[in-house]
């Protein structure tokens, strides 16, 4: 809060902020040529958060006349960095309706992005040893305005790139000579320490 202070107009979105949050936005589509995106945010806007991380926090950026002109989400979680764990905070869902925002009160959201950032590491609440966050490589405005802009307060440092690909086959032509035997897991104990096994090789799991 004592952050927020500074910053009129920036405050921490409730769960009474979800449907204002939802419509806006579905109402600030992503630049990106390559792919049209959808994102359905049910039965709230939090809770898919909550798969994100144990921690969660929705900044809002109210004009005037208290319409949401800007949208940032910060969820925190450990994870392993050089095999060390760690308190990893994962920047996402930031939109922004410029049309709804003054200059002043762009620089202000602005501002207080930027404080976020460089604070972290000491800010109590919070207190996160490494940020990172995802780009699509054909969002546009994402990288015009976070990426390629030098007179940022902040810096964004390319990790790697990252692919999805789905392959949908049936189970009995990957299993024609049954050795693969499927069955109800009954000990959690021993999915989580393969996890966390094979976690630790990779930076940021």
């Amino acid at each position: 809060m004592e952050l927020l202070e500074h910053y009129p107009g920036i405050r921490l979105a409730t769960a009474k902020d979800s449907e204002n949050i939802k419509a806006f936005y579905n109402s600030t589509a992503m630049d990106a040529s390559s792919l049209v995106l959808s994102y359905i945010r049910e039965p709230n806007f939090f809770s898919f958060l909550s798969y994100q991380g144990d921690e969660q926090y929705v900044f809002l950026a109210e004009n005037d006349e208290k319409e949401i002109a800007g949208v940032g989400t910060l969820t925190i979680r450990e994870g392993y960095v050089k095999g060390q764990l760690s308190r990893l905070g994962y920047l996402s869902d930031l939109r922004v309706d410029k049309s709804l925002m003054s200059r002043d009160f762009s620089k202000i959201w602005k501002d207080f992005y930027a404080h976020l950032i460089r604070e972290i590491k000491v800010i109590p609440e919070l207190k996160c040893d490494f940020l990172i966050t995802a780009i699509m490589a054909g969002n546009k405005k994402a990288k015009k305005a976070l990426v390629n802009k030098p007179d940022n307060d902040f810096h964004y440092e390319k990790i790697c790139d990252y692919s999805l690909i789905n392959i949908l086959t049936t189970y009995k032509s990957i299993n024609k000579d049954k050795e693969l035997i499927v069955s109800r897991c009954t000990n959690m104990s021993e999915v989580l320490d393969y996890l966390e096994k094979h976690n630790k090789e990779r930076e940021f799991g």
